[in-house]
């Protein structure tokens, strides 16, 4: 502690007191050899006590940024108390205070924080991109984190351009920290590359200002049961009618029935599984009778249009003959339906007749037409809508001779306005591994500036506070016991190969790069210099917003192949191609993240069509694997619904038949799409999507060149499993010819009509 004495303020003490003078602390480092540096600026505000006033509340310490040339270099923990003396003031050297002996200062006890024991644990998975130091290759690199006063560091890397993984990953530490977490200290992630005769050159560093992220709490073994609810996925959305039919009881009314969790309700108390699966039988049951009754009836074609305009969909192909009576003003109907499907409360879609010539990129394009039907349909009653949907409520409400089929319009797939990695919740897909930048230099602002960026670190940093009370054992989110780690549930990171399939879609507002105004673009994907495809043949002229519809399968192995990297070039026929954008993602990251960003679940399960599904394993398989993974019990299939978690046996309705194949399948399905809803250990899987990138030029850092609509996949080549992945063929590409007549600027006419200049069939 630093004392100051015989300081002399001018002014009234009310007025000190109010707005007391700024204190100016700098952090310096001095080096053995050369100049010291500066290493932060710090203004603060000081604690001012009068003394007319009564002892009251104490100051605390406080975190204050350390700047440097505009930057914040750190933070510095202190605190500045301004005492008023009165009488005749003494020198450091004359003060009789217990708190000063002789040249030292002891820092009084209620300042100082209260200090907790935590456990810090570290996984460390590997390093990526490490560039060149000293002139040489970094081939035998270490990582170590630093954290109050505690290292733990990781084994070296023996040869990192074969493997540059960690082995063994995990390893942990005790710390000290403050009981206030806002007196959290910061945490350095440093690397170093060994090399002979004792060298240890530094590579690079990371500083982490707050450990808060880290930061996790583990729960015990009787609150993880006590948790641990089930709850039960029907295979279809309840109706409204049926509500007061799903009345849940308490424990008190009737404790035969087993323990569950009502799906989507948040509640105070575990509730109980009321007639739930009794009323999902129930309704089952009647539709069936009102099924068979309604076959027996004929139906009117009155009704039949009503239905038409209501639920806007199809049942199949009609067959229809009218006969129109105009004096009495009415339309006798009679009609024989050949249904190809069924449609009973989301099962099934209605017959097209084009379904055999539609594909994956299908759902694409109709995904977008449902989105502008949506979109036109929630404008306000004032502004005009669209011809085209004026034109189709007109169809389905004219009565004519002839049946006139609605389109049905549905979103088949999620299109996200920017990368999946920004969605909220998947969190950059950073839950298992995070990316940790390591910068070369000493000066914050140009790390940052200058990008310089040595390489990158991948792991995980977890903090919770250990040893736990007395009597009580701690558990993880998985129920595993916390005494051997949180890392116990997490894969091996051992040299794996997978195989990427890439569907690029279009790009749009790309930069003009000819002088005829327009670019000649075409797509190089790939994971390294050597593992490339160039499409380089089939670029896209004159065009700035190109139409591609291509798919790209590459095999990529991790870690070395860990980022895909997606360009778009410039066609120049006489001289070099320019390079107009690119996009990366880091494979390995979706790869074992638990949001399973591989491949995305589909709204609905088929075997055969366009909408086949798609993933190398079935929704049962990878139900299954979730619940064992995460130690949850299930997944029980009854006849119309599926429960997930802890629920008591012998029940009426477990004795029901159980479902066949595709009923098993589809109830899987709906468990997959409501995960997030499982208690403690539920999250957001992600869904079958088409992400939106943006394009970046690597001379321009953080400037948005242009727009790409993809969508990737990743299989596993050693996956041995009979259901094997669906391979969607690239679209083919037909020119168009157009007469364009020439402007007397040389322009033409049909310039902005035809973007590409290409058709997709």
């Amino acid at each position: 502690m630093l004392l100051f004495s015989c300081v002399t303020l001018h002014g009234t003490a009310l007025t000190i007191k109010s707005g007391p003078p700024t204190v100016v602390a700098e952090l310096w480092s001095h080096e053995k050899f050369g100049l010291s540096e500066c290493l932060g600026r710090a203004l603060i505000k000081p604690w001012v006590k009068l003394s007319q006033e009564q002892a009251g509340t104490q100051p605390l310490l406080t975190s204050y940024p350390l700047t440097r040339g505009g930057h914040v270099s750190g933070h510095l923990l202190t605190m500045v108390q301004m005492v008023e003396i009165t009488g005749k003031p003494k020198c450091q050297g004359e003060t009789n205070d217990e708190i000063v002996s002789g040249s030292t200062a002891k820092i009084p006890e209620y300042i100082k924080p209260k200090i907790v024991s935590y456990r810090m644990e570290v996984l460390f998975w590997g390093v990526r991109d490490m560039k060149k130091v000293q002139l040489r290759d970094v081939s035998r690199p270490n990582v170590s984190v630093e954290c109050s006063g505690s290292k733990v560091s990781s084994p070296i890397i023996e040869d990192a351009a074969r493997n540059a993984n960690f082995n063994p990953p995990v390893d942990f530490t005790d710390l000290m920290l403050p009981d206030q977490p806002s007196l959290y200290p910061s945490m350095t992630i440093k690397a170093q590359d060994h090399r002979f005769f004792g060298l240890s050159p530094h590579v690079g560093a990371h500083v982490i200002h707050s450990i808060r992220p880290f930061l996790c709490a583990l729960i015990t073994d009787r609150e993880f049961k006590e948790r641990q609810t089930a709850i039960a996925f029907p295979r279809f959305p309840p109706p409204d009618n049926l509500e007061e039919d799903m009345v849940v009881k308490s424990k008190d009314e009737d404790e035969s029935l087993p323990l569950l969790r009502d799906a989507g309700v948040e509640r105070k108390e575990p509730p109980v599984l009321l007639s739930k699966l009794q009323s999902i039988l129930r309704r089952k049951k009647g539709t069936q009778e009102i099924s068979q009754k309604q076959s027996k009836e004929t139906v009117s074609k009155e009704h039949r249009e009503e239905e038409i305009v209501d639920d806007g969909t199809d049942k199949g192909d009609v067959e229809a003959t009218d006969d129109i009576d105009e004096g009495d003003g009415t339309v006798k109907a009679k009609m024989k339906w050949r249904l190809r499907k069924v449609k009973r409360w989301g099962e099934g879609e209605s017959f097209d007749e084009d379904e055999e010539n539609l594909d994956w990129w299908s759902k694409y394009f109709r995904t977008l037409e449902a989105m502008e039907v949506t979109a036109e349909r929630e404008k306000p009653e004032g502004k005009p809508k669209d011809e085209k949907i004026n034109l189709l409520w007109k169809k389905s409400r004219d009565l004519k001779p002839k049946f006139v089929r609605r389109t049905k319009h549905k979103k088949m797939i999620k299109i996200y306005p920017n990368d999946l990695e920004a969605q909220s919740e998947f969190s950059g897909f950073s839950d298992r591994l995070t990316t940790f930048n390591l910068y070369r230099g000493t000066q914050a602002e140009d790390q940052i500036s200058k990008g310089n960026i040595a390489g990158k670190f991948k792991g995980a940093i977890k903090i919770y506070r250990w040893p736990p009370p007395e009597n009580k054992n701690l558990v993880t989110e998985c129920g595993l016991n916390a005494e051997r780690g949180l890392f116990q549930n997490y894969p091996g990171n051992k040299p794996l190969t997978v195989k990427v399939r890439v569907y690029v879609i279009r790009a749009s507002g790309l930069p003009v790069m000819d002088v005829t105004g327009r670019s000649d673009p075409y797509l190089v994907v790939g994971t390294s210099s050597k593992n490339t495809i160039k499409d380089r043949d089939s670029y896209v002229a004159r065009s700035l917003d190109p139409t591609f519809g291509k798919l790209f399968e590459l095999k990529a192995t991790f870690p070395l192949d860990y980022q895909l990297t997606v360009t778009v070039m410039d066609y120049d026929k006489y001289s070099s191609d320019d390079l107009i954008g690119e996009t990366k993602i880091d494979l390995e990251n979706r790869w074992y993240s638990k949001h399973r960003a591989v491949c995305g679940i589909s709204d609905i399960y088929e075997r055969e069509g366009y909408r086949k599904w798609r993933d190398s394993q079935t929704p049962s398989q990878i139900l299954e694997n979730l619940c064992r993974e995460y130690k949850v019990q299930g997944p029980t299939y009854l006849e119309d619904c599926v429960v997930v978690g802890h629920w008591e046996r012998n029940h009426p309705a477990e004795s029901q038949t159980g479902p066949d194949e595709q009923k098993k399948e589809e109830l899987a399905l709906m468990a997959l799409s409501r995960w997030q809803e499982v208690p403690l250990v539920g999250f957001k899987l992600v869904p079958e999507h088409v992400e939106t990138r943006t394009l970046y030029h690597p001379d321009k850092p953080g400037i948005e060149q242009s727009f790409l609509w993809f969508h990737a996949l990743i299989h596993t080549i050693t996956l041995n499993t009979s259901h094997r992945a669906w391979k969607e063929p690239p679209r083919k590409i037909c020119t168009i010819s157009t007469f364009e007549p020439p402007l007397g600027n040389g322009t033409s006419v049909l310039a902005n009509l035809a973007t590409t200049g290409l058709r997709m069939i």
